[in-house]
């Protein structure tokens, strides 16, 4: 018997969140960049956002942070697209690609899965749109080898970085064998969060933390580091549906 669920279309696929910023030598590619970025996803301009910023350094940390909090795709340009792949790289969970060719911009997916593409001001416009158009087009290629890379990198990453995010406040629940107990967020990130806390009061190993006293919306970590002013904590398990259920409601 034929399931008539079946026989309805697949929903479309999500649109992405792009978050795009410019910096002073690259802000005259701003009008024709968006409006191609805006038929490939829901766009976020980091340079409307208070303070305004104009340097690369800013203009890319920016990016950067608000890509990770929308789980998005970052786009950056400036002068060169040097400054911003750069300033881009030093954020745990991005992985920028400075792209002056479609070929680069195919590469960067398909073998490096890149989350961000920093364009230059030097390239034309309109090959500027293309390289968009091909990094949009493209999907990492997960054959054994390139896997194998990009979890040789995640290594790499997790060695070399603390998990570090946006300033954000909120209560977590710490479910310990004696109960509950909240403890408060300074900064978090889709893969870790700065908790404010006695340093010694999470143990080693790992750790249950929740958004509410019903156990909705569960992360595990591990403290991967203490300061007088709290642990840094790693997420381990759980955490892409915990950060988006955080995101809605911060967003409220």
């Amino acid at each position: 018997m034929l399931n008539p669920e079946s026989d309805k279309p697949s929903p479309a696929p999500q649109s992405p969140i792009v978050v795009y910023g410019a910096d002073h030598n690259a802000e005259w590619q701003s009008e024709p960049l968006i409006a191609a970025l805006s038929h490939l996803g829901e766009v976020v301009d980091a340079n409307e956002n208070e303070p305004k910023l104009d340097n690369y350094v800013d203009i890319g940390s920016r990016v950067c942070t608000l890509t990770l909090l929308h789980n998005g795709i970052g786009v950056i340009i400036c002068g060169t697209g040097i400054g911003v792949s750069i300033v881009a790289n030093k954020h745990r969970g991005i992985y920028a690609a400075r792209c002056v060719t479609t070929v680069d911009a195919k590469d960067c997916k398909v073998i490096n899965n890149a989350n961000v593409l920093c364009l230059s001001a030097k390239t034309d416009v309109a090959e500027n749109v293309h390289i968009i158009a091909e990094f949009f087009a493209t999907r990492f290629e997960a054959i054994d080898r390139r896997m194998d890379r990009v979890r040789r990198i995640a290594r790499l990453e997790s060695q070399n970085f603390l998990p570090t995010g946006v300033p954000v406040q909120i209560a977590l629940l710490w479910r310990s064998l004696d109960g509950d107990m909240a403890v408060m967020t300074q900064s978090l990130s889709t893969t870790g969060a700065f908790l404010s806390c006695d340093p010694n009061l999470l143990p080693e190993g790992n750790i249950s933390l929740t958004l509410s006293e019903r156990g909705l919306f569960k992360v595990n970590a591990h403290v991967v580091k203490r300061l007088p002013t709290g642990v840094a904590v790693e997420f381990t398990d759980g955490q892409d549906e915990f950060y988006q259920a955080l995101s809605r409601i911060l967003a409220k």
